[in-house]
C-alpha cells in the first residue's frame, strides 16, 4: 500500500516514506513516517475509510517553521550543532563522533549533539564504509565496535594495537572480504617458521589435474593463491598451536582441519 494514503495533503503525500523501523517477517514496513526534516503532525479529525486512507498525517518541514532537522522520531524540530545538514536531512558530525539527541535519562536535548567516541569505537560516517573488513552501514547515533578487541580506532580504520599483526597480510585499508583479526606477532613469527613462508601459506595445489594437453590424470598438478587459505590459514594455525583453553582456540582446530579436508588430505600440503 502506499504511503500516499496516509497523507493529510499534498505536500505530505510527496514525502512520505516507508518506516523501516517497523519491519514484518518479510522486511516490509508496516507503517509510514515523514523523513527526517519534518516534524509529524496528527489530524484532529482522525478518521479513516474502508480503502485505508486516513488523511491523518502533515509533514512539516522544520527549515519552514527556522530548525535544522527533526528528532529521529519527528516528534519536534531542533538545531544541529553547527557541522552540517547531511544529504538525508540529518546534522552531520566529525569522522569520529556520534550524534545524540537525548539525555542518559532518555530526554530530548534542546539540540543535538556531536560527542566523541571511546578508543576502539568506529563511526560509520554519512555514507557507510568497510573497515578492517566489515561494512558498518549509517548510524549516526551509535560508534561501534572494531572487529577485533585488540584493535584502536584511529582517522577511519581500525589498527591492531602494539604487539599483534593484523591478518590477513593482504587486508588494506578498504579490504571488504571479511573481518580482519589481530593476532599475536611473537606467535604468529614463530607459527611462520614452522610454514616456512607466507607463500605456502596462502597456495593450494591440486595434484592430478587433467588438462587438454595431458589426457591422463596425475601428469599435471596446478598451484593458485587461495583467497580461503590466505584469510583462515595462519589466523587459524597461530590461535590453534597456542592454545589458549577457549571455544576461540578450539574453532581455529577445527578451521584447520576443515582446511586439510579442503585439500583433499593432501599429505604433502602445509596445512595437513
Amino acid at each position: 500500500e502506499s504511503c500516499a494514503v496516509m497523507a493529510a495533503d499534498d505536500a505530505t503525500a510527496a514525502v512520505l516514506i516507508a518506516d523501516d523501523r517497523y519491519l514484518d517477517d518479510s522486511n516490509k514496513a508496516l507503517r509510514c513516517r515523514c523523513p527526517i526534516g519534518y516534524r509529524v503532525e496528527y489530524s484532529s479529525l482522525f478518521s479513516c475509510e474502508i480503502d485505508g486512507s486516513c488523511n491523518a498525517m502533515h509533514c512539516i518541514e522544520c527549515a519552514s517553521e527556522g530548525f535544522d532537522t527533526s528528532y529521529s522520531d519527528n516528534s519536534a524540530c531542533v538545531s544541529c550543532p553547527g557541522s552540517g545538514i547531511a544529504d538525508d536531512g540529518d546534522c552531520l558530525c566529525g569522522q569520529d563522533e556520534k550524534l545524540i539527541e537525548q539525555d542518559q535519562g532518555g530526554v530530548y536535548l534542546s539540540s543535538k549533539m556531536c560527542v566523541a567516541c571511546n578508543s576502539g569505537f568506529v563511526q560509520s560516517g554519512n555514507e557507510g564504509s568497510y573497515i578492517a573488513g566489515v561494512w558498518y552501514p549509517v548510524d549516526r547515533y551509535t560508534c561501534q565496535q572494531c572487529p577485533d578487541t585488540h584493535m584502536q580506532y584511529q582517522d577511519g580504520i581500525c589498527l591492531c594495537e602494539d604487539g599483534y599483526t593484523a591478518l590477513p597480510f593482504a587486508a588494506t585499508s578498504d579490504y571488504k572480504y571479511g573481518a580482519v583479526s589481530c593476532v599475536n606477532t611473537i606467535q604468529l613469527d614463530e607459527t611462520l617458521e614452522l610454514v616456512q613462508s607466507e607463500h605456502e601459506a596462502s597456495s593450494l595445489i591440486f595434484r592430478s589435474v587433467q588438462t587438454k594437453s595431458s589426457k591422463e590424470p596425475g601428469k599435471t598438478q596446478v598451484e593458485v593463491t587461495s583467497a580461503v587459505m590466505e584469510y583462515y590459514y595462519l589466523n587459524a594455525s597461530t590461535r590453534c598451536l597456542y592454545h589458549d583453553g577457549t571455544a576461540t582456540a578450539d574453532a581455529a582446530c577445527q578451521t584447520l582441519a576443515n582446511l586439510c579436508v579442503l585439500t583433499q588430505y593432501d599429505g604433502e600440503s602445509a596445512v595437513c
